[in-house]
């Protein structure tokens, strides 16, 4: 009878065991569930509060990421900024406040370039399409510039009334404005000319062709006719830019060096022979200050940015940013030097005391 007992209280302590097991099980996987359901509120609620941030300008998230390009109007208190992937947008310097916004988040773009006032844009993208906007608005669209083949470049003259760019392939499609008109063109240079960089004088009337054997040549904009005698480097030229009055040549190549071309002496008026350790890389931007005195470049391990008075020969380092600088830009009366970089920011600096001024996010 108590081996019986015995029995019936084992069976019962095993089934309440089993019992108590199960309501543990139950209590756990409910806690999951609502953990998980929480967690998944919280997220939906962040992406939310981020999605609406950026409705209205750029988030937090968005902010630090690369600024890729800058343009400042002619007044020098907007300046357009355009990271990948997201907004163009343009900010009022006096205050930091957004003025206006071009979605590019539906575009794959391979390049992007502005004129200097911001207000016209020739966007890229992966599949070979060129579309030109204007004040916000798209205006002209080339689509399949030359079948399957991407832009390896784009460049917009600084008032906006020419637009080009250069496929792999070496088509060149580019739009003429004049008022309301626009009128488009498209030639194509010889396969095997390598071109890796163009850019547009600043009257919008020559185009400038970077190509990879060294050689910087100068082409009529709308019909490709060469119009000058090249320049040869040493080695590739992966940066140029040129002066407001159309003189002076800016270039910066591949094993470093800096020259500044006086393109109507044909001379050379500023050498920087950047060296290995210090400033040695391939350059990642370059710009002339309007007035013809500053140069400021930067590379892809520069620790700051290079700047150089070409009146003096002085130069130095601009020095704050964490990342690579990717973009600079002078305002109209050269006092000032706008930056952007990898690490997300945009500082804004004084060339004569080589101080920054402020951080613009």
């Amino acid at each position: 009878m108590k081996s019986r007992r015995r029995t019936l209280e084992i069976r019962v302590n095993s089934s309440r065991r089993k019992g108590l097991v199960a309501v543990t099980e139950i209590v756990v996987i409910v806690s999951v569930m609502a953990g998980l359901f929480l967690l998944g509120t919280q997220m939906f609620s962040n992406g939310s509060q981020e999605a609406a941030s950026a409705s209205g300008g750029i988030s937090k998230a968005v902010s630090r990421r690369t600024v890729y390009r800058l343009a400042l109007n002619q007044q020098g208190d907007r300046l357009w900024v355009y990271r990948p992937r997201e907004h163009l947008v343009q900010l009022e310097l006096a205050d930091g406040g957004f003025r206006q916004s071009i979605p590019l988040a539906g575009f794959d773009i391979q390049t992007v370039a502005h004129s200097s006032d911001g207000e016209t844009s020739i966007i890229c993208t992966v599949d070979g399409s060129a579309f030109l906007w204007r004040n916000g608005e798209e205006v002209a669209h080339g689509s399949k510039i030359n079948g399957a083949e991407s832009a390896i470049d784009a460049a917009v003259s600084p008032q906006g009334e020419i637009a080009v760019c250069v496929t792999t392939s070496g088509d060149v499609h580019g739009w003429v404005t004049q008022g309301s008109h626009i009128q488009s063109f498209r030639y194509c240079f010889p396969k095997g000319a390598s071109i890796q960089k163009i850019g547009l004088s600043q009257s919008g009337r020559t185009l400038t062709l970077a190509r990879a054997d060294g050689t910087i040549s100068f082409h009529e904009t709308t019909s490709g006719i060469a119009k000058d005698t090249p320049l040869k480097l040493e080695s590739e030229c992966s940066m140029f830019t040129w002066s407001t009055d159309d003189r002076l040549l800016a270039v910066t190549s591949t094993e470093g060096f800096t020259r500044v071309y006086d393109m109507l002496q044909r001379t050379i008026v500023a050498d920087f022979g950047l060296k290995k350790g210090d400033f040695m890389d391939r350059p990642t931007a370059v710009a002339l200050s309007p007035d013809g005195q500053w140069l400021v470049t930067s590379t892809t391990t520069m620790s700051g940015i290079f700047i150089a008075n070409l009146q003096t020969g002085e130069h130095g380092k601009l020095l704050g940013h964490d990342g690579i600088v990717r973009c600079l830009e002078f305002s109209p009366k050269s006092d000032r030097v706008y930056s952007g970089s990898y690490d997300g920011t945009i500082r804004e600096w004084s060339p004569v005391t080589r101080q920054q001024i402020r951080i613009i996010d």
